[in-house]
């Protein structure tokens, strides 16, 4: 998933702004009908005619078409993206790649075989937390990738590879995805502080600036998804070019490991259409 100004191997549906590794975070409330508590379980439906103007604040409940058609199905979207992501990526990194070749042992060989502009490459913290970083040019990679002579490894390295050579070529998808990178930092704060305060206090023109500043990151989540294939492809190229993919399991693995990091990015673009989707009906229904 795209850092701040970086791409990364990942994402997880909910995420849909810059930064790895966040968990979905919608958890919104719903008035009822604008009513307190114990006036809208007991006050009969022909006298419920907007909101309520009482002294008494209004109470919140759980939503439960929220729950049942964005929660749960972003939920187990996320847990089979990630299960599955694991044990791929635990199965390549088992196999040894034909070359015998480290991560970083790739990336140099990539470097010096292919028309990449060499950038620096350097070690980073954390499980699949490589990325390439355009702002510094440089290349991050994760000690498991970094240290380790597998298909996984070799397969993550050249993502990131195709990343680079996205920025180097001057790819117009990525242009595009990072020109929304600065917009985005601040639409999700701007956007759930807006829906929620215009659900609290009923005012629908409140809920649709926040929906429009959620839909930012629902444009950036669904620009991420073709740039991240993109570099995919590009990084099983890469590997051809150089001549690293010399047996059926480097090329077979490579793309296995490569497909299922591709899903993150699908199941966080659907999380997030999803999500748009709810507070629009927010907004029709208040």
């Amino acid at each position: 998933m795209p850092q701040a100004a970086g791409a990364g191997l990942l994402a997880f549906p909910g995420d849909t702004g810059p930064g790895l590794h966040r968990r979905p975070r919608q958890a919104i409330l719903l008035p009822t009908a604008g009513l307190p508590a114990h006036r809208a379980r007991h006050e009969p439906a022909n006298r419920r005619h907007g909101p309520s103007y009482d002294q008494e604040p209004a109470v919140f409940v759980f939503d439960t078409t929220y729950l049942l058609y964005v929660f749960l199905p972003i939920l187990a979207m996320s847990l089979g993206v990630q299960l599955y992501l694991k044990s791929t990526f635990h199965k390549w990194s088992q196999v040894r790649n034909s070359s015998g070749l480290t991560g970083m042992d790739v990336g140099r060989a990539l470097f010096e075989r292919t028309d990449l502009d060499a950038i620096p490459l350097q070690m980073t913290r954390g499980t699949l937390s490589d990325n390439f970083d355009p702002r510094h040019q440089v290349v991050n990679l994760s000690q498991d990738v970094a240290g380790k002579p597998s298909v996984a490894a070799m397969a993550v390295v050249a993502h990131e590879f195709g990343h680079v050579q996205q920025y180097q070529k001057s790819s117009v998808l990525m242009a595009a995805r990072n020109f929304l990178v600065p917009a985005v930092q601040f639409s999700p704060m701007i956007s759930y502080v807006a829906i929620i305060a215009g659900l609290i206090f009923s005012i629908t023109q409140l809920i649709w600036v926040g929906i429009i500043f959620f839909a930012l990151l629902v444009l950036f989540s669904l620009l991420t998804l073709p740039v991240e294939i993109d570099a995919s492809r590009r990084g099983l190229k890469l590997l051809r070019e150089a001549g690293l993919t010399r047996s059926d399991d480097d090329g077979r693995g490579a793309r296995a490991v490569l497909t299922a990091a591709g899903l993150t990015y699908l199941a966080a673009a659907v999380s997030a259409v999803l999500t748009l989707l709810y507070y629009i009906m927010l907004a029709q229904r208040n």
